[in-house]
């Protein structure tokens, strides 16, 4: 997959409250914008392509009944000016 493709360079995971702000408002204005599931970020795991590329660890919640959750890595890419994301890929953690 894609995913496994790409080489990610971890430096020291961030928590939530350590991510630049400008960062986290990208992540959840992007993640908002899904139907069907919530994403809760739990931890920025790494960049790489000239901090365009972003990992996430996250809970995601789905919206079924009862509710569903599961930790996964979402991998997001900053476009333009750094204000907007698009979603590369989503993987479970098994």
């Amino acid at each position: 997959s894609l995913h496994d493709a790409l080489p990610i360079y971890f430096t020291k995971p961030l928590q939530p409250n350590d991510v630049p702000k400008d960062l986290a408002a990208v992540f959840e204005k992007t993640m908002n914008s899904l139907c069907g599931a919530s994403y809760k970020m739990l931890q920025l795991s790494g960049s790489q392509a000239g901090a365009r590329n972003f990992l996430f660890i996250c809970e995601q919640t789905l919206v079924t009944n009862p509710p569903v959750r599961h930790y996964v890595t979402v991998l997001l890419h900053l476009e333009g000016a750094g204000d907007k994301a698009s979603i590369v890929n989503i993987a479970r953690f098994y």
